[in-house]
């Protein structure tokens, strides 16, 4: 009753219910096409004559109107019925709903009365509100209202039939209501299936109906009709990420919030500062007193160290206000984000919703808002813990040690050329990872939950599985690479730091074989 297809090309939906996906019969193939009416959309002139039969179908059948989508499913049971090893019994659920009149016409006749009742010899069990199929099928069976069968037989049979129940005095109203078979239109649907197949048929077996599809194509070919919308690509950024990104992700949790944020960071890191300071001024001045009374060095050193403590004491308060601050901030920044794209989903133009694969959409909520309310804000305070540390120290080393500020220069130069080398890769594989999850993983669990029916019908459970598994490995692939990337990075910035360890050790070394020369003791402590 409602089409079912698959995001692919119209050959790719038509032979999705081969059970035999690896052979591939052309003549059974055109066959499905003619007996669908879907020939004529596909040929010069026709809706879907740009690109014939490797039309794109999108997810949800997007870019056909309602009646190809019933038509190119019904295509692809005539086609599942002609190949060797398809099914002997096809239960078509109102597959005329959809169509004109003249279409209907045509796919009751050709499609299932000549294709699959005549040259098939499949059986047909139609469901359809058309009442002009009630006098050419073989049987006919009545239903009352609570779902009983109430009458199974011809149409003459049930007409001639005396029945004591309002529900089937209706349908005999019904189908004594029906237009009769004209002269030389055969007979029913299950009849023509015990035919010979020699037998001439209302049409030629090489005719074509006049072009029957005139409404959909008229449908599908007006200027702005939704039902012949393309899924667009989906866009992927090249490059860093955008300061006005970062600043719509700071500005969604407060400004004032991230003020107080970023000022808490910089004192308890101005604090930690402090209380290294301490220790230096601690160390020199034990150094000092060591030839002095133990008490003598505990009165000089009791304010240094009370100091300390509480430095020590405020950074871990500071510390902690921090932590709680920053998640709240990235908490808000998440919960806002969420809410804005809810809204954008939940209320957008109409044409968006039909031009927008499902699995998009739940790739951004389930992957990519995952990735903000997690992974960005842990990585953030990480970020900016280990900056605050490594900013401490490189002060501490330049003033101790005032040449290595050249080396720090260099460093840093260094490092930001290797991440742009190796960041740009990052970025992209990064960007397709996420981008590789919406059509060909999700996308496909989104349409064979939707084709649950179809796709055990059809018996094609292993063809699904196989193009879930294709999508799993283009997702692993765009991983792989990027965790690859990853590790080159971390080598060559460990590569770094030993050579900037090595530098320091050897100026150090040769400070302090200088000091000895000049009898001066040099005590350089570096966290």
């Amino acid at each position: 009753q409602r089409a079912w297809n698959v995001a692919g090309t119209v050959r790719d939906n038509v032979l999705l219910g081969s059970p035999n996906a690896e052979v591939f019969d052309r003549d059974a193939y055109r066959a499905a096409l003619a007996a669908a009416a879907f020939d004529v959309d596909l040929r010069e002139g026709g809706a879907l004559a740009e690109a014939g039969d490797a039309t794109v179908v999108g997810e949800r059948g997007l870019t056909l109107s309602g009646g190809q989508a019933a038509r190119l499913a019904f295509a692809r049971a005539v086609y599942a019925c002609a190949v060797p090893g398809g099914p002997r019994v096809a239960v078509l659920d109102d597959v005329l709903s959809a169509v004109d009149p003249a279409v209907a016409t045509h796919l009751f006749d050709e499609g299932i009365r000549r294709r699959l009742c005549g040259e098939l010899r499949v059986a047909c069990l139609l469901a359809t509100h058309q009442r002009f199929c009630l006098a050419r099928a073989d049987r006919l069976v009545v239903l009352g209202h609570d779902g009983r069968m109430l009458a199974c037989g011809p149409r003459d049979a049930i007409l001639a039939r005396a029945f004591d129940d309002a529900a089937f005095t209706e349908a005999a109203d019904l189908v004594a209501a029906a237009p009769a078979v004209r002269h030389g239109e055969g007979g029913s649907a299950t009849a023509r299936k015990t035919t010979p197949l020699d037998e001439p048929s209302s049409r030629e077996p090489g005719a074509r109906p006049p072009p029957p599809t005139a409404g959909d194509q008229r449908r599908a070919a007006a200027p702005g009709a939704p039902q012949r919308q393309e899924a667009k690509a989906e866009d992927r950024t090249v490059g860093a990420v955008s300061a006005s990104t970062w600043a719509a992700y700071v500005g969604a949790g407060g400004w004032a919030l991230a003020s107080l944020v970023a000022l808490a960071f910089v004192a308890a890191q101005a604090v930690a500062m402090y209380a290294d300071v301490l220790v230096l001024r601690f160390a020199g001045r034990s150094a000092q007193g060591r030839a002095r009374s133990f008490r003598r060095f505990y009165d000089v050193n009791e304010s240094i160290f009370a100091r300390y403590v509480w430095c020590t004491v405020v950074a871990a308060v500071l510390g902690a206000v921090r932590g709680v601050l920053f998640f709240a901030l990235t908490l808000r920044s998440a919960t806002t984000m969420h809410a804005r794209a809810v809204a954008r989903v939940v209320h957008p133009p109409l044409a968006w919703t039909a031009a927008t694969p499902m699995g998009r959409v739940v790739n951004r909520f389930a992957s990519d808002l995952a990735q903000v309310d997690d992974l960005l804000a842990t990585t953030l305070v990480e970020f900016a813990t280990l900056f605050g540390l490594l900013a401490s120290s490189v002060v501490f080393a330049c003033v101790a040690v005032p040449p290595m500020a050249v080396v720090v220069i260099v460093t840093v130069r260094s490092g930001i050329a290797m991440k742009r080398v190796v960041g740009k890769t990052m970025h992209a594989l990064k960007r397709l990872d996420a981008q590789t999850k919406s059509p060909p993983i999700l996308g496909v669990v989104a349409a064979t939950l939707d084709g649950l029916v179809a796709i055990r019908a059809y018996g094609c459970e292993v063809q699904q599985g196989t193009a879930l598994m294709r999508g799993l490995e283009v997702n692993a692939r765009a991983y792989f690479w990027w965790f690859v990337a990853n590790r080159c990075l971390g080598a060559g910035l460990d590569a770094l730091t030993v050579v900037v360890v090595a530098v320091l050790v050897m100026t150090m070394m040769m400070i302090i074989i200088a000091s000895r020369r000049r009898r001066v003791v040099v005590v350089v402590v570096v966290v």
